[in-house]
């Protein structure tokens, strides 16, 4: 076989991409590839072999592994009083739960509150609203025009930079 079929086998073995045929060639001549493989890839297959051609002693027994004087296990029962703490635990896991969900699944409706107000106490109460809100937009204009002098000074200054 030419050394380049033989390196083109090997590089699809260590891809995985090799049929059982050809996986059993290489195992077969090992010897053969020495020159075209490395000394590791070379003690690798000469290992798959050795490993293939391991087997069950004849006189081997599965008895002589096994005892036949177990012992069987002892149960030891716990009192409760030193499992006391699991369970507690576990209580407190289950009451948390238990509220923790009744709070989220009982979320009460708002209710709106109607208050009767003579149309002068109306207008009074908007009016003081409107007046805040006035007082608030003036407030944020005045920013804003402190925003838009630096903006003209910005672009005085970007005007004198290109002259």
């Amino acid at each position: 076989m030419d050394w380049k079929i033989k390196k083109e086998l090997l590089e699809k073995y260590w891809k995985g991409e090799t049929s059982l045929e050809e996986e059993a060639w290489l195992k077969a001549n090992v010897s053969d590839l020495e020159s075209e493989t490395n000394t590791v890839e070379a003690k690798y297959l000469d290992q798959l072999n050795q490993f293939s051609d391991l087997s069950m002693d004849e006189a081997f027994e599965m008895a002589d592994i096994v005892k036949e004087d177990v012992e069987e296990a002892k149960l030891i029962k716990v009192p409760f009083y030193k499992s006391i703490r699991k369970v507690a635990a576990a209580i407190l896991i289950l009451v948390s739960l238990g509220l923790g969900m009744n709070s989220v699944f009982n979320i009460q409706p708002v209710e709106e509150v109607i208050v009767e107000q003579s149309p002068e106490e109306a207008f009074e109460v908007a009016k003081q609203a409107l007046l805040l809100i006035s007082s608030k937009l003036n407030k944020g204009i005045d920013c804003a025009n402190e925003f838009s002098k630096f903006n003209q000074t910005t672009e005085k200054i970007e005007t004198r930079k290109i002259n």
